[in-house]
């Protein structure tokens, strides 16, 4: 059942903002709404660690793209297309330490009849477990790419993304550079 107020794409930014790359995903989410206006079908959701809460927003979701610190075997910055079997499962990496949140919260999305098609873009993290507000160096210079990636799965979707979305990304990394 889908209500016409609620918008048919989630991204959904997870992670841990005070534990530094643990809180890519809601950096992601951040770097998306400063790059553009996005359609209005379309919604960016800085959900934190924040588990249940966020099981409000799936009502008329048809996809759930979830962007999180994912644990796996590549470098920081390497990035994982996972679906929610591969998740449930634990076939390929494993994500950061709300993953049972993430599998319980779509897990109770399921019993009330909410089942929008999730796709989680993990990223290889590089400092998880130590305190701190800024992304590590290795993660800031990916975020271009990371970014250009939900671009990419949301243009897979079907979403109409202007093009000078990832344009803009990349000059104002360079930009931000320049001034320091």
């Amino acid at each position: 059942m889908q209500s016409s107020n609620n918008p048919q794409v989630v991204v959904l930014g997870v992670g841990n903002t005070l534990m530094q790359d643990d809180g890519v995903g809601v950096h992601v989410v951040h770097e998306l709404a400063q790059a553009g206006s996005l359609p209005k079908n379309v919604r960016l959701v800085d959900a934190g660690v924040a588990g249940a809460g966020w099981l409000q927003l799936l009502e008329g979701v048809e996809h759930l793209l979830i962007v999180d610190a994912v644990r796996g075997t590549e470098p920081p910055g390497s990035l994982y297309r996972m679906t929610l079997g591969a998740l449930k499962t634990r076939n390929g990496p494993t994500l950061s330490a709300h993953e049972v949140g993430v599998i319980e919260v779509l897990a109770m999305a399921e019993l009330i009849d909410i089942r929008p098609q999730v796709l989680i873009v993990g990223v290889q993290p590089a400092v998880t477990d130590a305190p701190g507000l800024e992304l590590t160096a290795e993660l800031k210079d990916a975020l271009p790419t990371i970014v250009a990636a939900v671009i990419d799965e949301l243009q897979a979707l079907g979403v109409a993304m202007p093009q000078r979305n990832r344009m803009t990304l990349v000059e104002d990394r360079a930009a931000d550079d320049d001034d320091s």
